[in-house]
């Protein structure tokens, strides 16, 4: 912790340097979203579409609704919420539940200023983030394009190399 001295205010504590007091980005995951899904964790490749509502849960989390997925024009039972959130404490986590299991998967972050990106990683093994993927193989790399478009894209060791499984894009509907 540093101090910095303020005139005739007495000392003040600042931030450590380095470390980000806020998530800026958050706002972006607000509003309604078309979603395009794209997953070869399958043996047949699979496209999706889906819609998706994005809301403030609190001033360090967004909360994002996703439904109405439909694989070839036929509606699927999944529905998702994901809780992106970022605390100094914390750091960026991201918890993630489905109608289909009563287990939210929950993830640590972190972001990578070389890439502009923002990693995560399960906190756990025990649970299924894709089935029949070891999920402490599982990398998701979060990624804006602006204010209109942002990527979650899945990554997992596949015979040795990690290798992108999956590809959800939301765009501003």
């Amino acid at each position: 912790m540093i101090l910095m001295h303020r005139p005739n205010k007495g000392l003040l504590a600042a931030p450590p340097q380095g470390k980000a007091q806020n998530w800026e980005q958050l706002n972006n995951f607000t509003g309604d979203w078309n979603v395009s899904i794209w997953s070869g964790a399958t043996d047949q490749p699979v496209t999706a579409t889906a819609k998706a509502n994005g809301s403030l849960a609190k001033t360090t989390e967004a909360q994002i609704q996703i439904q109405d997925l439909a694989i070839d024009s036929n509606k699927q039972p999944l529905q998702l919420t994901a809780n992106f959130a970022y605390t100094p404490e914390a750091g960026y986590t991201l918890a993630v539940n489905s109608n289909i299991s009563s287990v939210p998967v929950q993830f640590a972050g972190e972001y990578q200023a070389a890439m502009n990106r923002y990693n995560y990683y399960p906190t756990s093994n025990d649970v299924s983030v894709i089935k029949g993927v070891d999920s402490s193989t599982i990398r998701l790399e979060l990624a804006f394009a602006g204010q209109n478009v942002w990527i979650l894209d899945t990554y997992a060791q596949v015979n040795g190399k990690e290798e992108k499984i999956q590809t959800y894009r939301f765009t501003k509907s």
